[in-house]
């Protein structure tokens, strides 16, 4: 995974490469404080380069990757 900058959100974002892990992506968010606490734990996220960085739960985020992995 690497770390952009999320300007909008004014907070790192993990941009992950493919086979990270849901629990990776998740420890790399609190690692380099890609965390937004405003509305409850958020994580910053890039999991599409054509949406950019988005806010994710942990629940969302999970599901998300799993259907990635389920769906290729």
């Amino acid at each position: 995974m690497r770390i952009k900058y999320a300007s909008q959100y004014e907070i790192s974002c993990v941009v992950p490469e493919p086979g990270d892990t849901a629990d990776e992506i998740i420890q790399g968010c609190r690692d380099d404080e890609a965390v937004r606490l405003v509305d409850g734990e958020e994580f910053c996220v890039e999991l599409r380069a054509d949406v950019g960085p988005e806010l994710w739960t942990e629940e969302s985020l999970r599901s998300s990757m799993a259907a990635r992995v389920t769906n290729g």
